[in-house]
């Protein structure tokens, strides 16, 4: 979170007493933590400029706020069963070296209204990639993961953050970890074209979107189309490619 301020010039937020508040947070909303298994006590930080200059700036007054939120299982974020994410030929989600590297609250404002049509044509998200359409980037709010075997070993592909797009997110610094040094799979960390992705030759494993809320969601489909801004409408809707 302090990474993502400094982007918009805002100060660094002390470890300790950010610890503090999340403790306090889950503390004061014990009751609601549900049993084991039935779901997860889901903690929302926010940092905001809260000063009353009224111009394109900081007021050097910030606000850090922390929210707990009952949520289910991964399929609370996703509906159950078939997970087919539409991605888009002219709608990209940032731009290099932009706010996109940031968990930056317009990043995933700016998704809604296509995610809306999106799941009015029964799919479940949108995979994003750049603007060349050289590379896939992310889901609306999730880090890309592909799991492929090659010459019998496991390997976990995401792309790279190289290009200031992608959010340096816990979730994916876990799965990376996690992978390397508990399961001894090797990690990569590139660019993945479409062709690459959809196309492939390689033993495919898995295609996932993690995130903290939606953990680790399995994307089995994919459908290519436009979206037409002025209409509110996705057109040009391909044929569902499974992968």
């Amino acid at each position: 979170m302090s990474k993502g301020g400094q982007f918009f010039d805002m100060p660094a937020i002390p470890a300790d007493i950010f610890r503090r508040m999340v403790i306090d947070c889950v503390q004061a909303n014990k009751e609601f933590i549900p049993e084991n298994g039935k779901g997860r006590l889901y903690i929302r930080p926010d940092w905001f400029d809260k000063g009353s200059r009224l111009h394109v700036n900081n007021s050097n007054l910030h606000a850090l706020t922390m929210t707990a939120i009952v949520i289910g299982s991964m399929e609370s974020y996703f509906k159950k069963g078939k997970k087919v994410f539409f991605v888009p030929q002219n709608v990209f989600r940032a731009t290099t070296n932009g706010a996109g590297q940031t968990k930056a609250a317009g990043n995933y404002g700016a998704t809604i209204r296509l995610q809306h049509r999106v799941n009015e044509a029964e799919m479940a998200g949108i995979l994003y990639m750049d603007e060349g359409k050289d590379r896939i980037e992310e889901t609306l709010a999730s880090s890309f993961i592909r799991i492929i075997r090659r010459d019998g070993k496991i390997v976990l592909q995401t792309p790279k953050l190289d290009h200031g797009t992608i959010l340096d997110s816990i979730t994916r610094k876990t799965l990376l970890k996690v992978a390397k040094e508990e399961l001894g799979w090797a990690v990569e960390e590139k660019d993945i074209s479409p062709d690459q992705a959809f196309n492939s030759t390689e033993e495919i494993l898995g295609y996932y979107a993690a995130g903290t809320a939606a953990g680790l969601a399995p994307i089995h489909g994919i459908r290519v189309g436009n979206f037409n801004n002025e209409k509110g409408e996705i057109e040009d809707l391909g044929e569902e490619i499974e992968i």
